[in-house]
């Protein structure tokens, strides 16, 4: 329901991004801004969104801020099958 900014402070992470009209986003989050990292990516509300440490990166620390504020009974979980069934043309990241 609401649009959520990512910070990373340690590492990296790969933020996966399914928009409604169906296309994958990967949003590259990290302090290597000559690599196209970023240290603050935002994602829209009604995006479906996940999170990845790339190989190679041992762990990552960040933070995630909403705004307006988040609420529990507002929040919801995708379930693999459900997501499968919406946008099959991306199985190989789901």
């Amino acid at each position: 329901n609401n649009e959520e900014l990512w910070l990373i402070h340690v590492g990296r992470v790969l933020v996966h991004v399914l928009d409604p009209e169906g296309a994958h986003h990967v949003l590259r989050l990290g302090l290597d801004l000559a690599a196209g990292e970023r240290p603050v990516v935002a994602v829209p509300a009604g995006h479906w969104q996940a999170a990845e440490i790339p190989e190679g990166t041992p762990f990552a620390f960040g933070a995630n801020v909403c705004a307006p504020p988040f609420y529990w009974e507002e929040f919801s979980i995708a379930r693999r099958e459900g997501l499968l069934r919406e946008y099959p043309n991306h199985a190989d990241v789901i």
